[in-house]
């Protein structure tokens, strides 16, 4: 079961040329806890993360994609207590069926929030009403 911050810390490990035990001794760490968060079974302590940038020196860009990859391997989810019945409902439902759902019905929800995201920055076009031509504009 791979994370996206498991992905993203496998891949700056070998983009740095270092085996897991490499890295480890290289922030202080066990060979087993780096093992584990890219195996996906145990997330990153905030000290693991601040002493990975500072070890592998990661840039800004770099450390963007880090935080993008910790924000999407959440595992926990709270409504805010403002949310509505039917997002209870739904987010409920979902959550009980979410394993079993087909990949290509998890790449159309995931679509689907896309679109909503582009819907919503995009200005409906709205229509102008039509201006009648005089016979003197009319070509012929």
């Amino acid at each position: 079961m791979s994370t996206p911050v498991s992905i993203f810390l496998r891949d700056l490990r070998l983009q740095l040329g270092l085996t897991q035990v490499e890295l480890a001794n290289l922030i202080g760490y066990e060979q087993a806890y780096v093992s584990s968060i890219e195996l996906g079974t145990r997330g990153p302590s905030k000290e693991f993360l601040q002493k990975l940038t500072h070890a592998a020196e990661l840039g800004i860009e770099e450390q963007r994609r880090l935080e993008q990859a910790l924000h999407s391997s959440n595992r926990r989810f709270a409504l805010s207590p403002e949310a509505s019945t039917k997002t209870y409902l739904f987010c409920n439902d979902l959550w009980d069926r979410l394993e079993t759902l087909h990949p290509a019905l998890l790449d159309a929800l995931h679509a689907l929030l896309i679109i909503q995201d582009q819907v919503a920055v995009e200005p409906r076009i709205q229509r102008t009403r039509l201006k009648r031509r005089s016979a003197s504009e009319t070509p012929m």
